[in-house]
């Protein structure tokens, strides 16, 4: 059973990895409010709202693997697997993403400038994600000890806690104007999804719940996609509130989503389907190197002409995404094929 465990996890992955692509390249359109037709601009959206649940999938899925790890493995040789797949990966490809960008944009090619980008993760618009991963592995020895799916009481009292104080007390603060004067530290901000996804890891669902599941994710979609066009019509441009991660809606579609995907159905299928479950393990495997790359091809293709809106937006965004999604995994593959270059895409 463990297998089938574990191909479930592969299967958030390679799923969040297609949803990241269909958020970067329908973000486009998106955000040109004033100088899209209506119905183009509602069908970027759709895809957009839909898609919100990509990078908590991610941690969740994540947070089920490395938290495990971090359970049972020395502190040293946690924290040396990740430097080694995260951090120097990721150190090679924020001074690249800086180079180019300043390549792209004209920009001043600085020591202090790479410093500050450095820092913050601004070097380009996906790499913020790592260093929220990075947070959160600093954080797994200590989450450890807090999630543990054998003390039922303990993990619900995180899960709720994190939910209740951490995303939907913000959320009616903001809209209600009251302020609670006591602030809570016990699970704050991405946390309550890496504790999720070790808590929700070996939950099997059944029908009645995996229907539930799909019907929260598609009205979820539907009053992300609805909230974001009201806000943008009050506000006169794009505004990005409701597509928030931790957005109690998003946080719900994506809690339904990973249950839905970890579902005894789902683990059911990968079971019968071994070339297919094969398939997704290989391409799970790939999911990190492919995150770090795609944004580079998507970058290229636009210089190059080709856009969203070559096919138009129904077509155009899942293909552009698939295509992106398609050449960094080629990408990917190349670089491993020397061991002087696949330390950068692990």
């Amino acid at each position: 059973m463990k297998a089938a465990r574990m191909a479930h996890l592969d299967l958030v992955r390679v799923y969040a990895t297609v949803l990241v692509a269909l958020v970067h390249v329908s973000a486009t359109p998106v955000v040109q409010l004033a100088g899209l037709r209506n119905g183009d601009w509602w069908v970027a959206n759709s895809f957009d709202s839909f898609s919100r649940t990509c990078v908590p999938l991610f941690i969740m899925a994540s947070g089920a693997a490395v938290l495990e790890q971090a359970r049972f493995a020395s502190m040293s040789e946690f924290f040396r697997r990740r430097v080694v797949k995260i951090v120097l990966p990721a150190t090679f490809w924020i001074a690249f993403y800086y180079c180019f960008r300043c390549w792209l944009m004209g920009e001043a090619l600085t020591v202090s400038r790479f410093a500050a980008v450095f820092l913050d993760g601004s070097a380009f618009y996906h790499l913020p994600f790592i260093y929220i991963l990075l947070s959160l592995y600093v954080a797994a020895p200590l989450l450890v000890r807090i999630v543990d799916p054998t003390d039922a009481a303990i993990s619900k009292y995180f899960a709720w806690t994190w939910f209740g104080l951490a995303i939907a007390l913000p959320f009616v603060e903001v809209r209600v104007g009251l302020h609670l004067g006591m602030p809570v530290y016990v699970a704050t901000g991405y946390a309550g999804y890496f504790g999720l996804g070790r808590i929700l890891r070996d939950v099997e669902v059944g029908r009645v719940a995996c229907v539930t599941c799909a019907g929260i994710i598609g009205v979820g979609s539907l009053c992300t996609a609805i909230a974001t066009s009201v806000l943008a019509s009050e506000s006169g441009s794009f505004q990005y509130a409701w597509y928030d991660y931790l957005m109690p809606v998003v946080v719900v579609m994506s809690i339904s989503t990973f249950m839905l995907l970890s579902s005894r159905i789902a683990r059911e299928w990968l079971q019968e389907r071994k070339r297919i479950a094969r398939a997704i393990t290989w391409i799970s495997g790939q999911s990190y190197g492919i995150y770090l790359v795609h944004p580079l091809f998507l970058t290229l293709f636009q210089l190059r002409g080709i856009t969203w809106d070559i096919m138009g937006p129904t077509i155009g965004i899942p293909f552009l995404a698939m295509l992106g999604m398609v050449t960094a995994l080629l990408f990917v593959q190349f670089l491993r094929l020397s061991r002087f270059s696949a330390w950068l895409v692990p």
